[in-house]
């Protein structure tokens, strides 16, 4: 399912980037990942990645590679 970003989106968004971008342990989380986990946590919904920006977060399913 395609969601807009709306407001209540955009400001879980920006929370999120504040709080991810405050782990030393994160590098290059950018809006874009705030902005897709925040519509997961808003709509209740998963991420389905390999992303490792994404490892370990409840909202995803996680996604390796195969050889």
């Amino acid at each position: 399912k395609i969601v807009p970003v709306n407001q209540q989106i955009a400001i879980k968004a920006g929370e999120i980037n504040h709080e991810r971008k405050g782990m030393e342990k994160i590098r290059g989380w950018g809006m874009i990942d705030s902005t897709v986990l925040a519509t997961a946590q808003i709509h209740k919904a998963k991420v389905l990645t390999g992303d490792p920006h994404f490892k370990n977060l409840k909202e995803t399913i996680w996604l390796s590679k195969h050889p």
